[in-house]
């Protein structure tokens, strides 16, 4: 096929405007008085809704960006309905007004005497400073023991300005002044005195003040929609903050350096030429071969949604020429494209009213989202139809006899099956009327919990982490690491010492590294602590551990405290467990109870108290071994004697036969059978140490370990060598993630796990093969739990 020349046919279209500015909704203003400021966002687009540097749009003027609000002034309060002029009965409870913010206009009483009224130095509440020297610092530390003082009113906290965001790009810290104040004496006081939580003083924020600190973040061009000709790719664009995946708002990213959402394929081969004549088509053979010609795609009338592509179709001649002869059929001018669903507003469900009654407000989170539920730029939603993101709520008047309590919903399911889980439910307030409303409306003293543990049961594998490391540098920024393993653990919470692979859920990991910082190289003082003490817990309890912890100068003489920082303060103490109740090993009891005997004892093992038979109790190296009550007949190991004449075959359905058409295996092959009464058992680790044979005995030929069978019967996969494990009566079972591995030429195996891995019995050969444990987990065992 051929590309049409574009001169054959001709038509106005697009006589619309090509570009023009599009505004989103006005936010809220900036001051409830006293001149504030409301602004919106302002793009430049095409018809499509594309976003294109506002150079495009200069033909038209732009919309304003922002406009006055609120310009009425602000009246200054001497009695702040903040204020409760009354003192408060003995059964008040704090509420959301309980909190004076510095931000309110008050008389004199701002300019009140920290602790003694006639101390008149530079001492001013409001949250605006913070204390002029060390001294006031430590009174506001509470280091420092207040004066006492008689308060004629309920004292209120103080709540400061916030201040700016501690970084000018990226995530940073707002912080403010709390204090505690009396009305009635118009002192600050101790904030002992203040009822209530103490308010925070520190909240996280994100900044883009620092100039270019958002970019343009692209996506990668999707394919070209064309195969050849002229096409167009496409891509996603974001605003982020710089060397990060945070989103912010597209107006904090230089609108004139966007650049395009689509552009031309690079590399996309030009389409066959379509020859034309200028002749009259009349005067031409119309019985000459003809063909269907085609030109290429044209654009998707739609963006989304479902449109349409076209292309021109006419049938040509050999020589070019228009033609009536085509007798195939005429290729498709029109295909569906951009079926995907345009993306839509999706909101979020309304918050709390901020009052109960006497009108407030309620708001939702809009956000524009594609038909996978990803959001994007709020420009490829329709912005006309963008839904209400406020509105007012509680209309009706407030009731002096209103009552506020707590609510909850039911219990949702726990969040792990094991290994200590949580529990969540819906906890809010609601007015007598059973209206949601601010949880401030309601005592956060009798507020009932929204969680709760559930699922304590260890689950069979967890990641455990190590301490850890002191921080790479001694101040400054630094980094820590800790060493993070998969454990298997028991229904007693033992925890198995040596590491497995592939068992514990890869996404629950544990950081293995992390930031850290001693503070500032150049601060004047420094936090030092000295070595953990040993753990003060008794055997089988929790308990602490500590260290002591000294502010020192660069002399390295030791200070106050309250000259270091605190948010670099080491940790003082920290939990930990006493060692298990009990004997730990035979050499435990040799030593503790001078016992010199060869028999069974109770050790501590796995978590539980279990019998466990001491060997060699004489000696400086006492061995742990584990009788088994079930005797040799289910405890034994063989590699079976005979080998077929025909080694390719399997003959009685793999059953063994003394008749069998069979020769004796060499003695070089080390074939036998081997019989257990007790296993050398690793109390420590629980590994069943399988090549120890103090307790065994040979019934014919070579020892064979523990747990392993083999032959070299056949390679048809008919395996004869034998093994059993009976466990029953000892208070131990095989561990259930141990597997058996076949090895030798053509080896195969067959493993059966039988009364809660109590039992376990196998066949396993080859020509010659054998089977064990997997060594990299060697045969282990578990307690049984009770």
């Amino acid at each position: 096929m051929t590309e049409l020349d574009p001169k054959l046919l001709r038509r106005h279209c697009d006589e619309g405007p090509c570009f023009m500015w599009e505004f989103g909704d006005w936010s809220e203003c900036t001051k409830p008085c006293g001149n504030g400021q409301e602004t919106r966002k302002i793009f430049c687009v095409d018809r499509k809704k594309q976003v294109l540097p506002d150079s495009k749009c200069s033909h038209h003027k732009k919309p304003a960006s922002s406009r006055e609000c609120n310009l009425a002034p602000c009246q200054l309060v001497t009695e702040s309905p903040f204020i409760k002029q009354q003192p408060p009965p003995s059964s008040y409870k704090p509420r959301d007004d309980d909190y004076v913010t510095a931000t309110t206009q008050f008389p004199d009483i701002l300019r009140s005497n920290l602790y003694d009224k006639n101390d008149r130095r530079n001492n001013e509440i409001p949250g605006l400073d913070f204390p002029p020297n060390e001294r006031d610092r430590h009174i506001w530390d509470n280091k420092i023991p207040p004066r006492k003082i008689a308060m004629k009113g309920k004292p209120k906290w103080v709540l400061g300005k916030w201040g700016q965001c501690s970084t000018s790009c990226g995530a940073g810290e707002r912080k403010r002044e709390i204090r505690c104040y009396d009305i009635g004496t118009k002192l600050n006081i101790s904030k002992e005195y203040c009822t209530g939580p103490e308010p925070d003083s520190r909240k996280s924020c994100i900044s883009v003040a620092k100039k270019n600190c958002a970019r343009w973040k692209y996506s990668q061009w999707s394919p070209c929609d064309v195969t050849c000709g002229k096409g167009v790719v496409r891509r996603e664009v974001s605003c982020v903050i710089e060397n990060t995946d945070i989103k912010v708002a597209d107006r904090n990213c230089d609108g004139t350096i966007m650049q395009s959402l689509k552009d031309y394929c690079p590399t996309t081969p030009p389409c066959p030429t379509l020859i034309q004549h200028s002749a009259d088509i009349g005067q031409r053979n119309r019985k000459a071969k003809a063909n269907w010609r085609t030109g290429p795609w044209g654009e998707c009338s739609r963006t989304c949604g479902g449109g349409a592509k076209r292309r021109k179709v006419v049938c040509q001649d050999i020589d070019g020429f228009e033609s009536i002869e085509c007798s195939s059929v005429r290729p498709r001018d029109t295909v569906p494209c951009n079926s995907d669903p345009c993306p839509e507003w999706r909101v979020s469900p309304w918050k709390e009213c901020n009052k109960p009654c006497g009108g407030g407000f309620e708001q939702r989170i809009i956000e524009c989202q594609d038909h996978l539920e990803k959001t994007v730029a709020d420009i490829r939603c329709e912005a006309r139809t963008r839904p209400e993101e406020r509105r007012v709520c509680n209309l009706h008047a407030c009731n002096s006899s209103q009552t506020f309590s707590w609510r909850t919903g039911v219990w949702n399911q726990c969040s792990r099956s094991c290994g200590k889980g949580i529990k969540s439910r819906d906890v809010y307030c609601s007015d007598s009327g059973g209206r949601r409303i601010s949880l401030d409306y309601c005592d956060p003293l009798t507020k009932k919990s929204s969680t709760k543990k559930c699922n304590p049961k260890p689950c069979p594998f967890s990641w455990r982490a190590g301490e850890w490391s002191e921080c790479s540098h001694s101040c400054g920024t630094g980094f820590q690491l800790r060493k993070v393993e998969c454990h298997r653990v028991n229904e007693y919470g033992w925890v198995d010492l040596d590491p497995v692979v592939n068992q514990c859920n890869e996404t629950e990991k544990p950081e293995t590294s992390r930031g850290c910082s001693n503070g500032d190289c150049n601060a004047r003082f420094y936090w030092r602590s000295s070595s953990w003490s040993e753990c003060n817990a008794r055997c089988g309890k929790k308990g602490v551990r500590k260290r002591s912890i000294g502010c020192y100068n660069r002399n390295g003489k030791r200070v106050k405290k309250a000259y270091c920082p605190k948010q670099f303060r080491p940790q003082k103490k920290e939990k930990c467990n006493g060692k298990p109740c009990g004997f730990l090993s035979c050499l435990d009891i040799k030593e503790r109870l001078k016992i010199r005997r060869d028999g069974e004892y109770m050790l501590h093992v796995g978590g539980k108290n279990v019998s466990i038979y001491c060997h060699d109790m004489n000696t400086s190296s006492p061995r742990e071994f584990l009788t088994l009550i079930k005797g040799e007949r289910d405890n034994y190991s063989e590699y079976y004697d005979k080998r077929l004449r025909k080694p390719d075959s399997c003959p009685y359905d793999g059953a063994r036969r003394d008749d069998c058409d069979c020769e004796v295996v060499s003695k070089s092959k080390k074939p036998g059978v081997t019989v257990f009464s007790k296993i050398r058992l690793n109390v420590t680790s629980l590994r069943v140490i399988t090549n120890e044979f103090a307790y065994a005995k040979p019934l014919r030929g070579a020892l064979i370990p523990f747990g392993e069978a083999g032959d070299c019967y056949s390679t048809a996969n008919c395996p004869q060598g034998r093994f059993s494990i009976n466990l029953e009566g000892t208070g131990f079972r095989v561990a259930n993630h141990i597997n058996w591995i076949g090895h030798g030429e053509k080896s195969s195996l067959w493993v059966n796990r039988l009364d809660d891995y109590q039992k376990v019995q196998g066949k396993c050969g080859g020509f010659c093969g054998k089977c064990k444990p997997d060594s990299s987990t060697g045969l282990k065992l578990d307690v049984i739990p009770t």
